[in-house]
């Protein structure tokens, strides 16, 4: 089980427990998928807000940052009930987290490739 800082931020929206029980079981199991420990994830924070929308009127809206080293992941949804407007962040947050891995492994692959390099024209010297 990983342990992490969840920050909970409201506007005009009343957060009961079993909404925020069901947001951090959510998050939770995001992070032990994603994230092998808690030192990967620094902090998570979550917006939750109601809106006036142009068309739709007042809409609920779900913003979650996750802090990770060197990089935020951010996801924002809009929807007519709260719970359906989280559980549309986390493909948001997943897409994102792919593509953050996919750089990391991109760019270490990158330096062994330079790194053999180095060492057989080294060793072509010798």
């Amino acid at each position: 089980m990983i342990n992490m800082k969840i920050k909970f931020f409201t506007k005009d929206v009343d957060l009961t427990d079993s909404l925020k029980v069901y947001i951090e079981n959510k998050i939770k199991s995001f992070a032990e998928t994603y994230f092998k420990n808690a030192l990967e994830i620094l902090e998570i924070r979550i917006n939750l807000g109601v809106d006036q929308h142009h068309r739709h009127g007042k809409v609920q809206r779900v913003e979650v940052m996750v802090y990770i080293p060197q990089q935020i992941l951010r996801a924002k949804k809009i929807a007519n009930d709260i719970y359906t407007a989280f559980d549309g962040i986390i493909p948001k947050l997943e897409k994102q987290i792919e593509r953050y891995k996919n750089k990391f492994w991109d760019k270490k692959k990158k330096k062994q490739k330079e790194f053999k390099e180095k060492i057989s024209d080294i060793e072509m010297e010798n």
